[in-house]
């Protein structure tokens, strides 16, 4: 390739949410599909979308796609490697893999400050939103405004002649920025979360040993226990834990045996309060939903 025409940036904003609108179109008509079989897999639900994102990028990022997904396509971007060839599969898929796993596992919205934060909750509160912000800085910090994988692979984004970004020079040093704001990133996770304190070690062992308790088979399932302090009073010790049904089993009978499982811990542990919310729950990573389930016209939530 005698010259590389880097991609329009805005352009490629544009083609990338064009892409995972389509993804989320098939998430949603899976969940209607699958539904049931869905909730089945648990918390394993997300492995659905990682691998249907990674695939759909890593086939069309390929030769086999001739380096284009359909939001590329629209604005006759590719992703080729700097000497013009187009990426092979595996190059591909780790590029995609790359990109995949951060969007995937980034529900940041549901973040909980308040103790309970164990290893993954903490890597993907700070890790993952780090890693989404480096893949796009890295784009304003070198010439050919390529994210962190693309540098990685010595691929590139290109457009036409007549539509693309002009280079800017770049400056060797710009190049420690994302590593920099990893490790600022990290240090405000470790000092907001505080996922190493005696009481959030205390937190998590407490969750592990009631959640064993009550995850015996059953229609109602656990996605999510956790601790709250309301106005961080250690004396309104809150456990709450989201659940989701499966079948069309009597909701009233299993509140009831969860609430006999549960009433030793309450003492045990200092609990003030329990809460569980029962709904259905779809998180596949590109597609996400989260409904109560509603008997009466009333929120399905319990205070034990």
């Amino acid at each position: 390739m005698n010259e590389i025409y880097p991609a329009s940036l805005h352009k490629r904003v544009v083609a990338l949410f064009i892409d995972l609108g389509i993804l989320y179109i098939l998430g949603f008509i899976l969940s209607i599909i699958l539904g049931e079989y869905i909730l089945v897999l648990g918390n394993y639900k997300i492995l659905i979308g990682i691998v249907l994102s990674t695939l759909y990028f890593t086939i069309l990022h390929s030769s086999i796609g001739r380096g284009q997904t359909l939001g590329k396509k629209l604005f006759s971007f590719k992703v080729v490697k700097l000497n013009g060839d187009y990426l092979n599969f595996s190059e591909a898929f780790l590029r995609s893999i790359i990109f995949t796993l951060p969007y995937c596992f980034s529900d940041i919205l549901s973040i909980n400050t308040q103790n309970s934060i164990g290893v993954f909750d903490f890597l993907r509160f700070t890790v993952i939103p780090a890693s989404l912000f480096i893949n796009h800085i890295f784009i304003f910090l070198n010439p050919l405004h390529q994210c962190y994988y693309d540098a990685l692979l010595n691929s590139v984004v290109i457009g036409v002649e007549d539509d693309s970004a002009t280079p800017k020079l770049y400056k060797s040093w710009l190049k420690y920025i994302p590593h920099i704001a990893l490790v600022i990133i990290l240090g405000v996770g470790v000092l907001l979360l505080n996922p190493f304190s005696e009481e959030n070690r205390a937190d998590i062992t407490q969750l592990t040993e009631i959640k064993t308790a009550i995850t015996a088979e059953r229609y109602l399932h656990f996605s999510k226990l956790y601790f709250t302090y309301p106005k961080n009073d250690p004396y309104q010790k809150t456990l709450k834990i989201d659940c989701y049904m499966i079948g069309d089993a009597d909701i009233s009978t299993e509140v009831y045996l969860i609430t006999e499982e549960l009433a030793p811990y309450k003492d045990k542990f200092n609990i003030k309060k329990i809460v569980l919310s029962v709904v259905r729950d779809f998180n596949l990573g590109i597609y996400s939903s989260w409904e109560v389930i509603k008997k009466n016209e009333k929120p399905m939530k319990f205070d034990l």
